[in-house]
């Protein structure tokens, strides 16, 4: 019995990292090196029912899986001991009228 061990598709390594949110608007803010990308977070949601329940992301980090429920209307709580960490995961959450956007400029 011989054992076949299949290489990775190009590109999928990439894709599961934080490499994939760097041209995803608000994902890639911060380069953190063990945040995991949005695809990633999608491929999760995908394959559960969410339409009333809440993810719990105990380590939030940077905030992609706060960021992608809110894209899709699905509640998050998240914590994560980090302050600096916290403030950017609701920062990058929340939502801003043009006028918020305005008078940040």
């Amino acid at each position: 019995m011989s054992i076949v061990i299949e290489q990775p598709r190009p590109g999928f390594t990439e894709r599961l990292t934080q490499r994939a949110n760097l041209k995803h608007t608000r994902y890639g803010w911060l380069r953190l090196t063990p945040a995991y990308s949005v695809h990633l977070v999608a491929d999760i949601l995908n394959e559960f029912d969410l339409s009333d329940g809440v993810v719990l992301d105990p380590f939030c980090g940077t905030g992609t899986t706060a960021l992608v429920c809110a894209e899709r209307g699905i509640r998050a709580d998240t914590i994560d001991i980090n302050p600096f960490l916290v403030w950017l995961a609701r920062t990058k959450c929340a939502t801003y009228t043009a006028a918020d956007l305005e008078t940040m400029c």
